[in-house]
């Protein structure tokens, strides 16, 4: 429950929480699904090729490739024919129905049309990762299985049995170690985000109350190519700037509604539906949204642009824009400006003076669990504009705290917490029924 309840009141508020299943979403399933040639890299995970070569023929190698180990499917087998027991039957049957659903066999269609919210995920090919659960059980039965025949009732083959334990075990790290380096290569940090002249003038010029918007064309963007992309939407991540777009399979509906209204158009290039990549850097409402610097790969044009730094086929720009954390009221009118303070992922302080009873606008996309106090008083938030915070602050001088303490996690951490307060009591108890004999006279 703590990691049910919060993702359902993220999907319910997500771009996908008001979609349907469709006929057309259908065929995009059955487009992305498994196919039957692709059954051979669950034993050769390299046979239709690799993107560590860049001779792989599909769109996602990670989605469609459900290699576990040649060993680990021997030893599965060794369950389903040695053991046969509910629990190898249960896995195995459980390992051919998720296989059924990723290939987009009539289980699939079953689910995509009946279980809510199921079918709009982006793919049914992620449920291998069910599939390679089941076989990595079985795998544990069936070696279990063996050792057990090896030692023999009595123990008296222990030592064999050890020593074939780690030989499989070592002829499963030496299937898997090889290809996953290959396949998931390591390298520095500072090669894949590199610390730019560009990047070094960005963040000298940046502040927290500010947005940066870096226009990569919706055309440059592609699954089947390495796009040409002018600062990637999750990369402010790592430069520690606020950027207006984003990169999110759930991203909050009212901030992809607000792009829309930014773009004027469908602000997700058609090839990845997940993502914002904003290219109207002349809309009205990018003022609004805090956006103070916009970096281009060609020169922009308007008159409240301003070039503050180019470089090698960069461009950055100042354009007027209201700042992240404002009051609506007379006292903006005054110059008064909120300082913020102490930001982290799940809190902000803003320290604000007020002429007298006025609106605090801060131009971070309202999400429920968020919760304002100022002086240390409860504050009720409300939405500003279908998309951002404002609260209402009295008048003189004023510290605001904004915290994020969602009701979901913390209810969804009770409800575990109680589960397994519950299970341990069982559990005591079985053990202590366990332990009583038979008591004789």
């Amino acid at each position: 429950m703590a990691q049910l309840l919060p993702t359902i009141e993220l999907g319910s508020l997500s771009p996908r929480g008001s979609q349907r299943p469709t006929p057309s979403g259908w065929e995009f399933h059955q487009a992305r699904a498994l196919q039957p040639v692709e059954l051979i890299t669950l034993a050769l995970p390299n046979f239709l090729g690799t993107p560590a070569h860049g001779d792989y023929p599909g769109i996602s190698y990670s989605e469609h490739c459900g290699f576990a180990g040649i060993t680990t499917l021997l030893l599965a087998l060794v369950a389903i024919v040695g053991r046969r027991c509910r629990w190898s039957w249960g896995l195995a049957i459980a390992a051919a129905i998720v296989l059924s659903i990723v290939m987009g066999a009539a289980p699939a269609k079953l689910l995509y049309f009946t279980v809510p919210k199921l079918g709009l995920t982006g793919s049914f090919t992620r449920l291998l990762g069910v599939y390679i659960l089941c076989v990595a059980m079985l795998a544990g039965l069936g070696l279990h299985h063996l050792l057990g025949k090896i030692t023999g009732p009595h123990g008296s083959r222990a030592v064999w049995a050890t020593s074939i334990g780690i030989v499989l075990i070592g002829a499963l790290l030496v299937e898997l170690w090889p290809w996953g380096r290959e396949f998931l290569p390591l390298a520095p940090a500072e090669r894949v985000y590199p610390t730019t002249e560009a990047i070094c003038e960005l963040q000298k010029h940046w502040t927290p109350q500010d947005r940066v918007l870096a226009i990569t064309p919706k055309a440059n963007w592609s699954l089947f190519r390495i796009p040409q992309a002018l600062l990637p939407p999750n990369s402010a991540t790592v430069y520690e700037y606020h950027s207006v777009q984003g990169y999110d399979s759930l991203s909050v509906a009212s901030f992809f509604n607000f792009a829309r209204q930014l773009e004027g158009q469908e602000p997700a290039p058609v090839e990845n539906g997940n993502m914002m990549l904003i290219e109207n850097y002349r809309s009205g409402r990018l003022s609004e949204a805090a956006v103070k610097w916009i970096v281009a790969d060609e020169p922009l044009e308007g008159k409240e642009l301003q070039l503050k730094w180019q470089g090698q086929q960069i461009h950055l720009y100042e354009r007027p824009a209201l700042p992240r954390a404002r009051l609506a009221g007379a006292s903006a009118a005054s110059g008064e400006k909120p300082e913020l303070s102490d930001e982290t992922l799940n809190s902000l302080k803003i320290s604000v003076h007020s002429p007298g009873p006025d609106t605090l606008i801060l131009a971070d996309t309202y999400y429920p669990g968020w919760r304002a106090f100022t002086d240390r008083q409860p504050t009720e938030i409300s939405i500003y504009h279908d998309v951002f915070r404002q609260i209402t602050v009295p008048e003189g001088s004023h510290h605001v705290l904004m915290a994020y303490y969602p009701a979901s996690v913390v209810c969804g951490l009770f409800v575990s917490l109680i589960a397994t307060l519950l299970l341990a009591a069982v559990l005591v108890s079985g053990q202590g029924k366990a332990g009583r004999g038979p008591v004789s006279r």
